[in-house]
């Protein structure tokens, strides 16, 4: 969730990241002017004030060495005077120095951690990147895997060299004739849409006969058929076998009955991976062009459904309560 959010708002945030970064700098290096402004201003003031007051205080000790000692030890009283005096300014000013540096020391410790969070930000973000690059490349090498492999499908059936028998009228007072037995072969066209060839190819066909709706299927012929290969854009054909019975004419040409054919077809790539498509088909006579694509037919439901409706039928052609 984290990498498809940092995806869709990668520009947004960046841009927020820099300006915090610049406002952030620009604040804790504005505060660290002013508390080191300020500080070093009330250090000086405060040296000052001492300063101010050491030459006074010498003139005091001075005063009271030459008031109560003879000439010799006055004069050495003085000079230690004058010695201290002189020692507590260098230690007010090293004191005054020691409280600047303390406090650059304190907001260069804040400008590091703030420093280290931007660039522990700087580290995530490099991390997210790379993830998402890797992402990329991996995206990229799919979809070039997908666009450089063979894709074969079934591209159209029709029926060729039907032979469509005309019997006589059983009913002598007729004078037209009545559709008989009718055998066709089934074309079937693989066609490779994809840019690389097609190899291997391997087709199991199953043909059968069926009453759909009432969940009824006979007749069933299965086959194998092998393929070489097929060149991008090129096609290759299968054939079928359609065969109806005189007796069955009638109900196929209504739509009542319909051939059935299945196809499950396995090729394989130049590397050798190997791919299965299937598709199934439904044909009767009520429309001889066309050939209905099935869905996932499935021959046990269709029977369990039929027996279910037999079941709720009795004997007399109510259904039951």
């Amino acid at each position: 969730m984290l990498r498809s959010y940092w995806s869709a708002h990668r520009d947004v945030i960046r841009w927020l990241a820099v300006s915090g970064a610049i406002l952030t700098g620009s604040v804790v290096l504005y505060a660290m002017g002013v508390s080191v402004g300020s500080g070093m201003g009330y250090h000086e003031a405060q040296s000052d004030g001492y300063a101010a007051q050491y030459p006074s205080d010498t003139d005091k000790r001075v005063s009271e060495c030459f008031a109560n000692s003879d000439l010799s030890r006055a004069k050495e009283c003085a000079q230690s005077a004058i010695e201290a005096s002189r020692e507590s300014q260098r230690s007010e000013g090293d004191l005054s120095a020691q409280r600047d540096m303390s406090e650059w020391a304190f907001w260069l410790l804040g400008l590091t951690a703030v420093q280290s969070l931007l660039g522990f930000g700087g580290f995530v973000a490099l991390v997210i990147t790379i993830r998402q690059g890797r992402d990329a490349n991996a995206i990229s090498r799919n979809v070039a895997a997908a666009d450089l492999r063979p894709y074969l499908f079934i591209d159209r059936l029709r029926l060729i060299d039907a032979v469509d028998q005309n019997v006589e009228p059983t009913d002598e007072n007729s004078g037209e004739e009545v559709p008989g037995f009718l055998f066709s072969k089934i074309e079937i066209y693989l066609k490779n849409f994809g840019k690389v060839p097609a190899r291997n190819i391997r087709v199991v066909k199953k043909e059968f006969y069926g009453r759909i709706y009432a969940g009824r299927f006979f007749r069933y012929n299965l086959s194998h058929v092998t393929i070489g290969v097929c060149a991008p854009g090129h096609e290759r054909r299968v054939f079928g076998h359609l065969m109806i019975p005189g007796k069955e004419r009638a109900d196929f040409d209504n739509g009542g009955l319909h051939y059935l054919i299945r196809l499950r077809f396995t090729f394989e790539d130049e590397a050798g991976t190997t791919f299965t498509e299937k598709a199934a088909y439904s044909f009767s006579g009520d429309d001889l062009e066309t050939f209905y694509l099935l869905g996932d037919l499935n021959i046990a439901a269709a029977r369990k459904r039929r027996d279910e409706i037999e079941f709720d039928f009795s004997d007399d052609g109510e259904i039951e309560q």
